[in-house]
């Protein structure tokens, strides 16, 4: 068989195939495509396998049943595919009619309503007489999605390229930074650096929330700490507020501030700690996967709480974006056991960022400790006491109450860790300890109405410094200039004397 033939046998077999399944199959793809594409910067493409593979078999099952029923493969393509796209615009129509209408409507409405129209849709299509047209309508539709599919995978290429380099080079840097020997170690403090995730000022929690919280300013300034009352930070993006405080400058020479794995490649392999490391600080990092699952801080210690049960939760933040937009949202009860579940985990997590701190005692100083404490941040877990609270209120920014109590217990557990701190080391000699927040309160459904626009600027900014004259300072001293303050006072002032 000459080569020509071959490729004619082949042409032939293709024709043979039916092509209707193709339509409902992009059709499924699109919705999951685009959605990782506009979070391509924080998540992983293998979260892309199981809704892929299920709204893949979801549609050719569709397709089975409707080209069954009509004895038409492209029919049965055009068919299934409607009822596709109403599965996944259901949650999107669901919010449009809710937020327009005075009704009160519920799932078990809108439901049936939503499957009636997509099966009148359908009925009109499968008795259609015109087989031109629907063949047009189905060659138009597939090249259509076809199109969309493209223009969301383009970008998401380079993206993958870039974190794909980004683990090559934290793997050939997995052992952390050395430490040095170049500066008079035995005369370096210290340093705890304490960062704590959507923590308001304490004019915003006055002024906006109406909860007075001076009492832990007045704990903060008797255990010597300077309270900068009038700190603003330069960003309300932790992910933008990190790189800057851990490379002390604000983030400028980026061409999109917001490109999320430049920054996050700005926090693994940070200025601070390269040049502490190389005065002989132990560097150690805690809870950084609560910013994101993607940094992999060059640090001499990381920890950060690891599950090991085998019960792994399935829908994360990803998955369940995406059921909440199909027709699957009306039965999300089914996973309040997995929710409750993974909320329990993260309790842990919290704890255990938390407890951390007080535990360090086996590792060589000087050292730099940088934790962040994803606390009063959302999710809300914790009431006042520490207690669990409803899974419902997990985000409920509209209940001031239930931001209040997370705060109240961040409060009270970051008093707990300093007095700690504090009776580790000689009353004459504390460490340095930095606790700021990296943006205050943002503005929330349910929280822009009553907040003014500038708030999430003001932040928590209180740190002490053993053995400095606080009268230099101004109660307005942003939160980035912190820790080159220090640096200049306690290391490089060090190497100068030890040089004369």
């Amino acid at each position: 068989m000459t080569i020509k033939e071959r490729f004619q046998a082949f042409g032939q077999l293709l024709r043979g195939i039916p092509i209707g399944w193709i339509l409902p199959v992009l059709v499924a793809s699109y919705p999951i495509v685009y959605l990782y594409s506009q979070n391509v910067q924080i998540v992983s493409c293998s979260q892309l396998v199981l809704p892929l593979s299920i709204a893949w078999a979801g549609s050719l099952i569709l397709w089975a049943i409707f080209s069954l029923i009509t004895k038409d493969t492209k029919k049965g393509g055009v068919i299934s595919a409607v009822f596709v796209v109403f599965f996944f615009a259901y949650g999107h129509m669901f919010d449009w009619v809710t937020a327009v209408s005075a009704l009160d409507l519920r799932h078990r409405h809108f439901l049936p309503i939503t499957l009636f129209i997509a099966g009148y849709i359908g009925y009109f299509i499968a008795i259609a007489k015109k087989p031109e047209l629907l063949k047009n309508v189905f060659k138009v539709s597939c090249v259509a999605v076809a199109f969309l599919l493209v223009v969301n995978i383009v970008p998401i290429i380079p993206a993958e390229l870039q974190k794909s380099q980004m683990s090559i080079h934290q793997s050939s840097n997995s052992t952390g930074s050395t430490p040095g020997t170049t500066g008079s170690v035995a005369d370096y403090p210290d340093i705890y650096y304490i960062v704590l995730d959507e923590y308001s000022s304490f004019e915003t929690l006055e002024t906006v929330w109406g909860y007075d919280n001076s009492e832990f300013k007045d704990f903060l300034e008797s255990k010597g700490f300077f309270v900068a009352e009038n700190s603003r930070t330069h960003y309300t993006s932790t992910i933008v507020v990190v790189p800057s405080i851990l490379n002390m400058k604000p983030i400028t020479n980026l061409h999109h501030v917001n490109d999320r794995l430049e920054l996050i490649s700005l926090i693994n392999d940070n200025q601070a700690m390269k040049s502490l490391s190389k005065e002989g600080y132990t560097t150690v990092a805690i809870g950084m996967h609560t910013i994101s699952p993607d940094i992999n801080i060059l640090s001499d210690y990381r920890f950060d709480y690891q599950d090991c049960s085998d019960n792994e939760l399935f829908i994360d933040g990803f998955h369940w974006i995406l059921v909440d937009m199909t027709t699957i949202r009306p039965f999300s009860y089914i996973f309040e056991p997995q929710i409750v579940d993974r909320i329990d985990k993260l309790r842990i997590s919290r704890l255990y960022d938390l407890k951390k701190l007080t535990e360090l005692s086996e590792v060589p100083s000087p050292k730099f400790v940088y934790a962040h404490i994803l606390l009063p941040h959302e999710p809300f877990i914790f009431d006042n006491e520490g207690n669990k609270i409803d899974w419902n209120d997990i985000s409920n920014y509209r209940d001031k109450n239930i931001y209040l109590e997370q705060l109240i217990f961040t409060t009270r557990n970051i008093e707990v860790i300093i007095d700690s701190l504090l009776k580790q080391y000689p009353e004459d000699d504390p460490p340095i300890i930095i606790i700021q927040s990296d943006h205050g309160l943002r503005h929330h459904d349910g929280v822009s109405e009553y907040m003014p626009e500038d708030e999430p600027y003001k932040v928590l900014n209180a740190f002490l410094l053993s053995h400095y004259d606080y009268q230099g300072l101004d109660d307005n001293i942003p939160p980035i200039e912190v820790l080159p303050l220090v640096i200049e006072h306690y290391i490089n002032k060090t190497v100068q004397q030890s040089g004369d």
